[in-house]
């Protein structure tokens, strides 16, 4: 999912994409071993940004 969004969003890719993937990957990695798992996932794409909101159980991302 992240990977096919990173595609449209940073088509040039880089280490940018590199990064993003990165942190998802570590939010995932997080949310499974730590809180059961992930209940809601959202990427958003900005001029020049990606924003990986982070939501818990606890209150908003």
């Amino acid at each position: 999912m992240a990977r096919g969004f990173l595609l449209v969003a940073a088509p040039e890719g880089g280490n940018a994409v590199d990064t993003v993937l990165m942190v998802v990957s570590e939010l995932f990695t997080n949310a499974v071993r730590h809180a059961g798992g992930v209940t809601r996932f959202e990427l958003k794409a900005g001029a020049g940004t990606v924003t990986v909101p982070a939501p818990s159980r606890y209150g908003p991302g």
